[in-house]
Formats: C-alpha cells, sequence, structure tokens
C-alpha cells in the first residue's frame, strides 16, 4: 500500500514526498528492497514506505529537538545596569536640574536603564516564543512518528492539534513599554511629568512580563497534557512533570514600588525556570526515543 507524505511535510520538494516519488517508481520496476539501517532492520514487517517515512521523521526530529533543547545564552550580569534608572530618578529628586551636569547625568543613567530594561524583557519574550515555535514543530515531529507506528494515537493528534493553534506574544508590540520612559527623558527638567512617566515604565514593564510568565504557564500545561498522552501511549516513566508558574496580578505593582529591583529579580527567576524546562525536555526526549525504539525492535 503506497502512503502519502505526512502532514508535517507539506512541501512537493519536502524528503517524505521524495521519499514517495521514489517508492512509485521502485514498486512499478519490481526492484527488490532492502532494509539500510538497525531503524530499518527493526522494521522488517512494516512496509518499506513506512520505514521511509519513520526514518526521515527521525532525521527531521533530531534536527528540530537539537534546537529546541539548546538553553539561550544571555549575559544576566548587564541586567543590573537597568538600575540605573533608579540613580537617574534619585538625581533627579535630590539635585537641581538646571546644573548641566546633573542634567547629564540623569540623563544618560536614564537612558542606559530603561534601554536595558526593557531590552531584557524583549529578549525574554523572543526566546519564550522561539521555544513555543519549536515547541510545536517538535510535537509535530512526535505525532507524525507515533501515527505512522502505531495507530491508535487519537489522544496524541488531538492534543497535538490544540496545542498548535496556541498563540505566542506579539513581540512587535514590546518596545511600546520604552515610550513612557523616553518621553520622561525629552521633558525634563519638569519633575512632576518626569516621575509619572517612568511609573508608567515601570508598570508597563510589570505587565509585559505578568504576559511572559501567563504564555509561559498556558504553554507547560499544553505540553503536559501531550506529555501525559505520549507516556500513557507508550507506557514511559515520567520522573517528573513541566512546572508551570501561575502569573500574579499583584505582582504588577512590585515592579513599580521597588524602582525595577524586583524586575532584576524576575528576570533571573524566568531564565531559570525556562532552563529547567528545557532539562525536562531531555530526560522526555530520551525516554521517548528509548520507548520508541523498543516498540520498533518488539515489531
Amino acid at each position: 500500500m503506497i502512503r502519502r507524505p505526512p502532514r508535517s511535510t507539506p512541501s512537493n520538494s519536502s524528503a517524505a514526498s521524495d521519499v514517495y516519488k521514489r517508492q512509485i517508481l521502485w514498486y512499478s520496476s519490481g526492484a527488490e528492497v532492502k532494509p539500510r539501517s538497525v531503524l530499518a532492520e527493526k522494521l522488517r514487517v512494516v512496509s518499506f514506505m513506512g520505514i521511509e517515512i519513520v526514518e526521515d521523521l527521525f532525521r527531521v526530529q533530531e534536527l528540530v529537538a537539537k534546537k529546541m533543547l539548546r538553553s539561550p545564552h544571555i549575559g544576566r550580569c548587564y541586567s543590573y545596569l537597568s538600575l540605573l534608572l533608579i540613580a537617574s530618578i534619585l538625581l533627579s529628586i535630590l539635585f537641581p536640574l538646571s546644573n548641566k551636569y546633573v542634567y547629564l547625568a540623569v540623563l544618560v543613567t536614564g537612558l542606559i536603564g530603561s534601554t536595558v530594561l526593557a531590552g531584557y524583557l524583549i529578549v525574554l519574550t523572543y526566546y519564550l516564543n522561539r521555544h513555543i515555535d519549536l515547541s510545536k514543530y517538535y510535537y509535530s515531529g512526535i505525532r507524525d512518528i507515533i501515527t505512522t507506528v502505531k495507530r491508535e494515537a487519537e489522544d496524541i493528534e488531538k492534543t497535538v492539534e490544540d496545542y498548535i493553534v496556541f498563540k505566542r506574544i506579539s513581540i512587535e508590540y514590546s518596545p511600546v513599554v520604552l515610550v513612557p520612559a523616553y518621553l520622561a527623558l525629552l521633558i525634563l527638567p519638569s519633575i512632576e511629568y518626569f516621575l509619572v512617566l517612568v511609573s508608567v515604565f515601570y508598570i508597563l514593564c510589570g505587565v509585559l512580563y505578568y504576559e511572559i510568565i501567563n504564555r509561559f504557564s498556558l504553554h507547560a500545561i499544553y505540553e503536559e497534557k501531550i506529555e501525559h498522552a505520549l507516556s500513557h501511549l507508550l507506557s514511559i516513566e515520567r520522573p517528573r512533570e513541566f512546572e508551570a508558574s501561575s502569573p500574579r496580578l499583584w505582582s504588577i505593582p512590585m515592579h513599580l514600588l521597588t524602582l525595577g529591583a524586583y524586575t532584576v529579580v524576575c528576570i533571573y527567576s524566568f531564565l531559570n525556570a525556562l532552563e529547567n524546562h528545557i532539562t525536562e525536555h531531555r530526560v522526555s526526549y530520551w525516554n521517548f526515543k528509548n520507548s520508541l525504539l523498543k516498540i520498533l525492535g518488539r515489531a
């Protein structure tokens, strides 16, 4: 029986599509087909088309997993530069802005502090979106492998389809948080408006971080559902579940009350949570590969 390429490889020039075309030629020529790898030896009783699809999907899955399981590299030490915004606020309150040196110091420290703080939050948004996108490709590949090898995979298919429509954060609008901070610097030496706009900046940073945690939490819940269905289908023992951090609305004013110090702590906390999450993915993927190869070995 000739199988069409899976849904994860819709392109006519994809590897699975090429396999489909070659298979037609081989079937029509009556050529003898021999297994060509250890995985193929384990799939002797599976049709040749099934062998080729599983091997191609495994290659693609390895590439996606390699990218997804890579920890983000962010220089955390630079996050302390965001505290320069506190120095800018203190200078504007304690010293007269009529002094050109004080005015220049307020401008420089405020510009560096606000840019670094917002920049770190935008970088966190980028890495979270990147992880979500790679995770969708990752679980789509697992779904295609499972449905090729096992037929009773309706739970996996439905859960993955629900996860694919999950929306990420619109990073295009994230730089908007910098608008009140830059406006505050432009309207100097008006102290009142400066402090109000800086307060708005801190609140927007808190809202953006809340959205990051909220998306990360929902993402982890979706992944936990998929992993649970996967472990049940393949009889995989999971050492631990994916942890989902619950966002708290009361934490948003903390970014203002601490003048951004709480935001720096949150940046460190999220990076640690993301690294732990990726580590759990590594263990999960290793268990998935071992379990699937055992199943194929029994085929």
